[in-house]
């Protein structure tokens, strides 16, 4: 859980001098926040991920504290955050898209929810892996080809007969 963190809804988004855009966003409280951001990912109905006044991002090698400030000419109150903020992945200057599960203005999670669950067993991913033949496995010499067209022939005489 994640202090400050909170899952938010955009209810109405505003084209602000490009690339920005304000974001009103529902977090569960009795007032929307108003958010700035640059993200080209963000719609109208979008849950999201919001760094709320008072949290701390890691943002370029740094901790950064979010501040209520001036954006555009339009006042700020958070922050829309990506998955290397989140310590969820590398993808920088996306806004994290949450998952419906994830009631609004409830906690964020530690771990990303969108990420995919391995539950295949690793002997089986192995046992396919070793069945397929690998993308950088050695060519066949002609020789070899010949053989192998051969051994080929061989069996398909043998089981006309």
């Amino acid at each position: 859980m994640k202090p400050n963190y909170t899952i938010g809804v955009i209810t109405d988004l505003v084209e602000l001098k490009a690339p920005l855009r304000a974001c009103t966003i529902d977090v569960g409280s009795e007032s929307p926040v108003t958010v700035v951001t640059n993200a080209k990912n963000v719609r109208t109905n979008s849950r999201v991920v919001v760094a709320m006044i008072g949290a701390t991002v890691h943002s370029g090698g740094e901790e950064i504290e979010i501040k209520s400030t001036m954006v555009g000419g339009t006042k700020s109150a958070g922050m829309l955050c990506d998955e290397k903020m989140l310590d969820w992945g590398t993808t920088v200057g996306v806004a994290v898209q949450a998952p419906d599960s994830l009631p609004i203005g409830g906690d964020v999670p530690d771990e990303n929810p969108n990420k995919p669950r391995n539950v295949v067993p690793e002997a089986t991913v192995a046992a396919a892996a070793a069945a397929e033949p690998g993308l950088f496995d050695k060519k066949l010499s002609k020789e070899e080809k010949k053989a192998l067209a051969a051994q080929k022939r061989a069996a398909k005489k043998a089981a006309k007969e």
